[in-house]
C-alpha cells in the first residue's frame, strides 16, 4: 500500500498518534511498536500509543518516555469498537485531568500517562463485555458519579473516512480537543 501525503500531513499535525499493531501491519508491514515508532512516527510526532489487543499497550512520549501497560485478563464477547472506545476513554481522561496542548508539548508525567492509559483501557474493556461495541449506561453513570469535574472543552471528531484499520491522530489546540482520523482510503473491493 502506498502511503499518501494525507497520512504524512496528519502525522505532522498530530500531538499524539494512537493505532493498533494491526493498523501498522497494514500501513507499514510492521507490527512491532518500537520499530514503528522509531522508523515511522517519531520524526513527525513524539507521542505514540500502540495497542495490541490482549497484549500490553506501548506508550512513547517526549523526553524518551517509554512504558508498557499490561492488559487485565477478561472474557471478551466482542472486540469490535475496542480501539474507538480506547480513544474515547483517553479523551475523557484528557478532559477530566484538564490536560492542555501546552501540557503535552512540555511532556506529560508518568502519572498523567498512567491515568490517561487507565481511562482508555477501562473504556475499551467495558466495550468488549457485550455485542453493542460501546460503553454501557451503567459504566457512564459510575464515571459521572466518580468524576471530579469534566473540562468544558469542545470535542470535534472529523474526517471523511474512518476505515476499520486506521490510526487516530490527536491534535490538541489550546482549549479545543480535536481527533482527526486520517483520510487514507483503503480499497476494500
Amino acid at each position: 500500500m502506498k502511503i499518501t501525503p494525507n497520512l504524512i500531513e496528519n502525522l505532522e499535525f498530530s500531538d499524539i498518534v494512537r493505532g493498533s499493531n494491526e493498523d501498522f501491519e497494514i500501513l507499514y508491514k510492521q507490527s512491532d511498536a518500537d520499530k514503528v515508532y522509531r522508523s515511522k512516527i517519531s520524526f513527525y510526532c513524539k507521542n505514540f500509543i500502540c495497542t495490541r489487543g490482549k497484549e500490553p499497550i506501548s506508550v512513547y512520549a517526549e523526553g524518551g518516555f517509554k512504558k508498557e501497560y499490561a492488559i487485565e485478563s477478561m472474557k471478551a464477547v466482542s472486540t469490535i469498537g475496542a480501539g474507538d472506545n480506547f480513544n474515547a476513554g483517553f479523551i475523557y481522561g484528557l478532559m477530566g485531568q484538564n490536560i492542555t496542548r501546552n501540557d503535552i508539548e512540555h511532556g506529560l508525567s508518568e502519572a498523567q500517562w498512567d491515568a490517561l492509559t487507565a481511562y482508555g483501557k477501562a473504556f475499551s474493556a467495558e466495550c468488549c463485555k457485550d455485542i453493542y461495541n460501546y460503553v454501557s449506561k451503567d459504566f457512564g453513570a459510575k464515571l459521572k458519579a466518580n468524576s471530579k469535574r469534566l473540562s468544558k472543552s469542545f470535542i470535534h471528531y472529523g474526517g471523511d473516512f474512518n476505515p476499520c484499520h486506521s490510526p487516530t491522530f490527536f491534535r490538541i489546540p489550546e482549549k479545543v480537543l480535536c481527533v482527526l482520523p486520517f483520510l487514507l482510503t483503503v480499497d476494500q473491493g
